[in-house]
């Protein structure tokens, strides 16, 4: 029987996962992202929700603290994020941000896209996830949804509020654990399938990483993005001249004072 802490948390995560997936109260024709073969797509607030999501896991594994809420948001908010910024960048002794204002939103806007990248391509991957896993007649149950998460619960969090303190510290809700915890179940159901198409190739690394790119290739080919959101997996993406930002980088420049979001590595 699952715990009974875990039960009303699972019910409210499922009807919000419900609604992370559909893209609840937007019409199709907000989709920013459509997969061929596919009526699944991406809204915005879906995106808006992921951003958030990610960028406190990323603040979380960049610092080692929970990161201020309002960093991120689609559509972008700037002032919100200079706010939110204000709190995590060093002052000088007199008590002066060691960035200006003009820097702070450059590093906002550095952020914004960052962050969109990246939630944006692990929504687009996790989309064709779940179409190759319902092409291939995989489907994930609510209920062996649910006996995973409850499997997750008891090796991930084995003691009594280390779940909630885990969310707090990302800004993070049930639904974002159990959308991660499908992600799982999917790849479990993919990877094997992968597996088999390698062996029948002829097996090895060379035919696994050839293998790898073709289906990039063909996903890539079958993703279309709206204006302002095509992000790599997306069809006609063009990577900048100066090479995409790391958002780590950006939320290690911000917590340091620091003007160049270039690692200092490079």
């Amino acid at each position: 029987m699952p715990n009974p802490r875990h039960r009303f948390p699972m019910l409210a995560g499922f009807v919000a996962l419900t609604c992370l997936l559909a893209g609840c109260g937007e019409g199709s024709s907000s989709s920013l992202v459509q997969l061929e073969g596919s009526s699944a797509s991406i809204t915005r607030g879906t995106l808006n929700h992921w951003m958030r999501a990610t960028v406190g896991v990323d603040f979380r594994a960049s610092i080692g603290t929970k990161g201020p809420q309002g960093l991120v948001a689609e559509p972008a908010n700037y002032p919100e994020c200079m706010q939110a910024a204000e709190k995590i960048v060093p002052r000088s002794f007199s008590g002066q941000l060691k960035l200006t204002d003009a820097q702070l939103k450059l590093k906002c806007q550095q952020l914004h896209q960052a962050i969109k990248e990246e939630a944006l391509g692990f929504l687009i991957q996790m989309r064709w996830s779940e179409l190759e896993a319902a092409n291939a007649g995989a489907k994930i149950t609510p209920a062996a949804l649910h006996a995973e998460y409850e499997a997750y619960l008891k090796r991930t969090f084995p003691a009594e509020g280390q779940l909630q303190k885990y969310l707090a510290e990302r800004h993070w809700s049930t639904a974002d654990v159990l959308f991660e915890v499908k992600r799982n179940l999917l790849a479990r159901v993919l990877i094997p399938r992968f597996q088999a198409e390698v062996q029948k190739a002829g097996g090895g690394n060379a035919v696994y990483a050839a293998l790898t790119i073709a289906q990039g290739h063909a996903r890539t080919a079958k993703t279309h993005c709206k204006a302002g959101y095509v992000v790599p997996g997306c069809k006609g993406y063009r990577e900048p001249s100066g090479g995409p930002l790391a958002p780590n980088v950006i939320i290690e420049a911000f917590a340091q004072g620091r003007v160049s979001s270039r690692s200092p590595y490079k």
